[in-house]
C-alpha cells in the first residue's frame, strides 16, 4: 500500500494559473496521473502561511490517518525526482521533521538556516554545517545548483521552501506553525519549536529547484528578525 502525501501550498494564482503556470503545479501535473498525491491549494491568497498551514495540520487530525505526510511547500518549487514520494516515506520514518535544505547547528543570533551573524553583516554558514542541496531557477537545467551537503544529516534548521512530516507528529506532539511570522522566519520558528519538544529534523535526497533566492534585510525581514529575537533571546 503507498502511503499518502498530501501537499499544502498557498499560491497568489488562480487555480488554473497555479496548474499551468507555477513550478509545483506544472510539476505535480504529471506526478498525480501515477501517483495518488493529494494538493491542499489555497489559491488567489492573502493569508499568513502559518494560519493555513495550522488550519491544514486541524484538519488532518479529525480525519485520523497518521500515516497521512503532509508536505508543506512553497509554489514556486518543483520536484524533480522521480521517487520522491518514496523517497520522503522512507526519510519521514527516520525524522519527524523533513526538508531539502538545513543547518546541523544553530548559533546565537542566526538570522537564516544557511547564514550567521558576523558583527554586523550576514555570512555564509562554514560547508561542513551545512547539508542538502537546492537548484535555483525557473527552467531546468537549473541555473546554479547549490549543494550544501551530503543529505540524511539531523539538522537544528532547515529551509521553509519544503518543509513535511507525518500527521501522527503533530498529534503527539502538538506542534504548530506561530502565526506572528506571516512568512519570515516562520521557518526557523518551526525548527526551534521541533527542536524544544524534542522532534528530530533532517534532510531527504530529493532533487528540487526553486525560483526565489531568498530576500533579507528588507522592511518585511527585518521585523521578522526582531520578532523572532523577541520571541527566542537570540
Amino acid at each position: 500500500m503507498m502511503t499518502r502525501v498530501r501537499m499544502i501550498c498557498a499560491s497568489r494564482a488562480t487555480g488554473k494559473q497555479f496548474e499551468t503556470e507555477s513550478l509545483l503545479g506544472r510539476s505535480l501535473s504529471e506526478w498525480r496521473r501515477f501517483y495518488p498525491v493529494e494538493m491542499s491549494l489555497f489559491s488567489e491568497n492573502k493569508t499568513a502561511l502559518p494560519i493555513l498551514y495550522n488550519e491544514s495540520i486541524e484538519r488532518v487530525l479529525a480525519e485520523g490517518d497518521d500515516d497521512l505526510i503532509l508536505a508543506f511547500v512553497h509554489d514556486d518549487v518543483s520536484l524533480l525526482d522521480f521517487f520522491w514520494p518514496d523517497t520522503l516515506a522512507h526519510w519521514t520514518n527516520i525524522f519527524d521533521i523533513v526538508g531539502l535544505a538545513g543547518n546541523i547547528r544553530r548559533t546565537p543570533f542566526q538570522p537564516t538556516w544557511s547564514h550567521i551573524r558576523r558583527e554586523t553583516d550576514l555570512a555564509v554558514d562554514d560547508k561542513a554545517n551545512l547539508c542538502g542541496a537546492v537548484g535555483w531557477g525557473s527552467t531546468f537545467p537549473d541555473d546554479q545548483i547549490c549543494y550544501y551537503g551530503k543529505p540524511g544529516q539531523e539538522c537544528k534548521l532547515m529551509d521553509g521552501l519544503f518543509l513535511a512530516a507525518r500527521v501522527g507528529v503533530f498529534r503527539r506532539s502538538g506542534l504548530r506553525f506561530d502565526p506572528r511570522f506571516p512568512f519570515h522566519f516562520y521557518d526557523l520558528d518551526f525548527c526551534r519549536q521541533a527542536e524544544q519538544l524534542g522532534l528530530r529534523m533532517g534532510v531527504a535526497p530529493i532533487s528540487a529547484m526553486h525560483v526565489s533566492g531568498g530576500s533579507y534585510e528588507n522592511q518585511a525581514w527585518l521585523k521578522g528578525y526582531s520578532d523572532y529575537l523577541a520571541k527566542w533571546g537570540e
